[in-house]
């Protein structure tokens, strides 16, 4: 809640997210600029933030364009003197890999040791919320960045403000990285203290050695990141924690597993097994690794994705030249999240300890219940524009000899059953810039999706490929005004930054245009017929041709319109006519509404419309192949 964000009563304990407690972590840590592009798990984030805006002087925020741009911008406002927090998501920080490398070797801080700098990354083992569950932690590695990982919502806070204490003395990056069992977890927590005295006025001084990371200057400021790190190592220490055992067997953990080991060494009855929680793990403290190991026969690491903590860990025990047999991957699987099962099962494989019938009857006890959760794949909203553009594209094309190049936004849902005309998705901008090589090794007709955010984010050089090669591509552009995806944020299309100011709306057609696309048509999805034709249409020409489908996320239209929509007398509602219904299956398995449903009429089965899902779009009136959806009008005043 933002009155316990900005409480100023030191030593209170309150009920935060873990995605709030990194905001109150960076106010109570003097953070005055935030630039994000949003990601999951981390895009309310922004979302409060924003709003904060309202009640922080000289709070600033910003919805950026993309993860590169949101983070060049933080280091202008860092090494202007101002501590600046850029939050996103894991695969986000592959669009921001390239400024991070040189940000982080020429350091976040003004000339005179200003500023300060945190990325806030979410990752996502599971692929909770993301088409892929990379590993993003060996950027801090090979980018030389300060790598904290918090176990629990308090550390969230707390290693928040530490990172900006960690940023301003060793002129380093903090690289805080979280997941959703963190960032949307609700915990008690302890309030530090919170001094509202952020500031815009920065003062950036001219240093081009520092700045400019060119030859020789690159050179130098490599060497000088290497010393900058070896002076902090130490310093890592204080964000670890050691619990004492007897036991010849270690563990050694950090972030969201070390819940899952505490839980599952008391299943097993490990009690005496010591663990070392890492909070730090790059640099990790080498001479605390080698005390903890020191007088133990058997290690094994607990970590989720690829072994990064594991492969430090092996090379700190080789070089100290310690006789410990030292085990990971071996043990703990490296893809998915883990759970308190996994760490049961790989603690009772190395150690040969059979699990309890207690520890049995709960697993047994989460499969049974599991089993009879039914599946609940994504699909589109009601209402959903994106839903309406899909289904044209359906009944313009042949599915079996057209290839359909995806992307990243609500529209991925398209490949789900059973409309299933998505072929490929790689990342934001990537499904067309697969469908320009696929256009010129193949015969079929190639269509490529992008989302209006996709379109500033990566969409616009994948574009001028296009015109540039000649491709002969047909490119939807999805204008729903927002980024639908992530929960409905703003983007330059929305007409409103992140600090809520109006600002003019660009045009994408006729952006599109000035890159070189000569055929561009604007059809609204609600007009299914039209659509339907302008894609044929389409159909029959080559080169790029562009058809921007422009309709406003429903969600964000009833949202903003609620009150309207509620106080309007006149009522409208579509039904179906069951005498009229043929079950032919055009609305359920062509347009796949969400506010379809069958139902039972004298003992036949029809389809129905469900009236508190119905948007009222029409799209099915007009897809209805026998007339059987009617629209009625009623006029309450009447």
């Amino acid at each position: 809640m933002i009155s316990d964000i900005l409480s100023n009563e030191k030593d209170k304990k309150v009920v935060l997210t873990g995605n709030e407690a990194f905001i109150r972590g960076a106010l109570e840590a003097g953070v005055s600029f935030v630039s994000q592009y949003p990601g999951t798990p981390v895009s309310d984030v922004g979302v409060t933030i924003s709003e904060l805006t309202k009640s922080v002087p000289n709070l600033y925020f910003q919805w950026a364009s993309n993860e590169a741009t949101s983070l060049e911008a933080s280091a202008g406002a860092s090494w202007s003197g101002i501590k600046t927090l850029c939050p996103m998501k894991h695969v986000g920080v592959n669009v921001a890999s390239d400024p991070m490398s040189v940000i982080a070797i020429n350091g976040p801080l003004s000339s005179s040791g200003e500023g300060g700098l945190v990325i806030l990354v979410g990752g996502d083992p599971g692929s909770l919320g993301s088409h892929c569950e990379q590993n993003d932690r060996f950027y801090s590695w090979m980018f030389h960045m300060c790598h904290l990982e918090p176990s629990n919502v308090q550390e969230a806070k707390d290693f928040m403000k530490a990172g900006y204490e960690i940023s301003s003395k060793f002129d380093v990056i903090t690289y805080l990285r979280t997941t959703s069992r963190i960032s949307h977890t609700r915990e008690d927590i302890v309030l530090g203290e919170l001094d509202l005295k952020q500031t815009l006025e920065g003062n950036f001084e001219k240093n081009i050695p520092k700045y400019c990371s060119l030859p020789p200057h690159c050179i130098t400021n490599h060497k000088k990141v290497y010393e900058r790190i070896e002076k902090l190592e130490p310093y890592s220490k204080k964000f670890n924690n050691i619990i004492p055992g007897d036991n010849k067997l270690g563990l050694i953990t950090a972030g969201v597993p070390f819940g899952y080991l505490i839980e599952a060494r008391r299943k097993l009855g490990l009690y005496d097994v010591p663990i070392l929680k890492l909070g730090c793990i790059n640099p990790i403290n080498k001479n605390q690794v080698i005390e903890f190991c020191n007088e133990l026969e058997t290690l094994l690491i607990v970590e989720e994705l690829e072994p990064f903590v594991e492969v430090q860990i092996k090379t700190i025990i080789q070089e100290s030249d310690l006789s410990v047999n030292v085990y990971g991957h071996e043990y703990v699987r490296k893809y998915n999240e883990l759970s308190v099962a996994d760490v049961v099962e790989s603690l009772s494989n190395l150690t040969s300890i059979p699990i309890n019938q207690s520890a049995k009857k709960i697993l047994s006890r989460y499969e049974t219940y599991s089993s009879m959760i039914p599946p609940r794949p994504p699909t589109f909203c009601a209402g959903c524009p994106e839903r309406a553009l899909i289904y044209c594209i359906r009944k313009a094309t042949d599915e079996k000899q057209t290839i359909y190049a995806g992307d990243i936004g609500c529209y991925v849902m398209s490949f789900f059953p059973p409309l299933g005309i998505t072929d490929w998705v790689i990342c934001m901008g990537g499904g067309l810039g697969a469908a320009v090589g696929a256009s010129k090794v193949n015969e079929k007709p190639v269509l490529a999706l992008m989302g209006d955010s996709t379109f500033y984010h990566t969409g616009l050089p994948a574009i001028v490929n296009a015109t540039y090669n000649e491709a002969n591509v047909i490119l939807f552009i999805l204008d729903n005004t927002w980024t639908g995806m992530t929960g409905g944020h703003p983007n330059p299309n929305s007409g409103v930054n992140g600090m809520g100011h109006s600002v003019e709306k660009p045009d994408i057609g006729q952006i599109v245009k000035s890159l070189g696309a000569g055929w561009v048509r604007v059809v609204d999805p609600f007009q299914p017929k039209t659509m339907i034709n302008t894609i044929k249409e389409a159909m029959g020409l080559s080169g790029l041709r562009v058809i921007v489908s422009k309709r406003e996320c429903m969600l964000q239209y009833q949202k903003r319109n609620r009150e309207s929509i509620l106080s309007e007398p006149r009522k409208v509602y579509y039904w179906i006519d069951p005498e009229r219904c043929q079950m032919c299956s055009e609305c359920y398995e062509q347009l796949c509404c969400t506010a379809l449903k069958r139902i039972v009429v004298n003992g036949e089965e029809v389809m129905s419309i469900d009236q508190a899902r119905c948007t009222k779009c029409g799209v099915c009136q007009i897809a209805c192949l026998n007339s059987a959806v009617v629209k009625t009008e009623l006029n309450v005043h009447l």
